[in-house]
């Protein structure tokens, strides 16, 4: 303990017998600080709501612009794609769009309520969030399924093979299968390279 208070960003903030600092004055100094931060923070949320505009993420009064969500616009992004070509993952990832839509419309107000910032982008955060995360899941199963087909030769779509689900979810949960059952030795080898766990 005596080693983290000898320790300078601690000593700052510590009362002891070196650092004795005057109450009224580290009031006025976090004061200052806590300041400076709202102004930040105020400032980078209307950069975030200026470029979600620009990008017509955002409609004129900062609602969440769903046309730009909608089936024919995740269409006519992904047509130059080849996720854009499987007209099943661009109907999900619509789809996927509007769950998202949902879930943050439906969020519990009282939730909301208790932060103040949540009160104002409370909604487009957690559809912003849930938007990112489903992108990058949808993606992961898109590849699966490409990968089981060309490398495997197993085309989910035509075989469920006795899997719930649509070609994506049976892929990513064949993947995970086979997986499972690989030898200890291939298996540590993935773990090594791929393994979120690996030090």
């Amino acid at each position: 303990i005596s080693g983290i208070m000898d320790i300078s960003a601690m000593g700052k903030y510590m009362n002891s017998h070196r650092n004795r600092r005057d109450a009224s004055e580290f009031m006025d100094e976090l004061q200052e600080n806590v300041g400076e931060y709202l102004e930040a923070k105020k400032n980078m949320l209307k950069g975030v709501g200026c470029v979600l505009k620009k990008m017509n993420y955002l409609d004129e009064e900062n609602n969440i612009n769903m046309k730009m969500f909608s089936y024919d616009n995740v269409k006519a992004v992904l047509k130059d794609t080849p996720p854009g070509e499987d007209e099943e993952y661009v109907q999900k990832v619509a789809n996927m769009f509007q769950d998202c839509y949902d879930i943050a419309q439906s969020w519990p107000e009282t939730m909301l309520n208790r932060n103040p910032a949540f009160q104002k982008v409370g909604r487009k955060k957690i559809f912003f969030e849930c938007t990112f995360k489903g992108e990058g899941e949808l993606c992961y199963k898109w590849l699966m399924y490409e990968g089981m087909k060309k490398l495997g030769g197993v085309d989910l779509g035509e075989n469920d093979m006795g899997l719930p689900g649509d070609k994506f979810e049976r892929a990513k949960m064949a993947w995970l299968v086979n997986n499972k059952v690989r030898d200890p030795e291939y298996q540590a080898i993935l773990d090594l390279f791929y393994s979120k766990r690996r030090m």
